[in-house]
């Protein structure tokens, strides 16, 4: 089933809402799913750049920080 672009581009919102309540799990999967659908969306790179960082793996963060812009 394809996702919506309008749903796309709120699950970074979602997902930031999600790691603020501690359910960082579950906010990197809305985050993996927003990438697989769109790789290019910044918000959703960003916001998986700062979760990786928080869970220490530096390395997988840096990739998505920097196509972050």
């Amino acid at each position: 089933m394809e996702i919506p672009p309008v749903v796309i581009d709120r699950l970074p919102l979602y997902a930031r809402a999600l790691a603020a309540l501690g359910r960082t799990a579950e906010a990197a999967a809305q985050l993996r799913r927003a990438l697989a659908t769109a790789p290019d969306l910044p918000e959703a790179r960003y916001q998986y750049g700062r979760l990786l960082l928080q869970q220490g793996r530096a390395a997988e963060a840096l990739p998505h920080l920097t196509a972050a812009g």
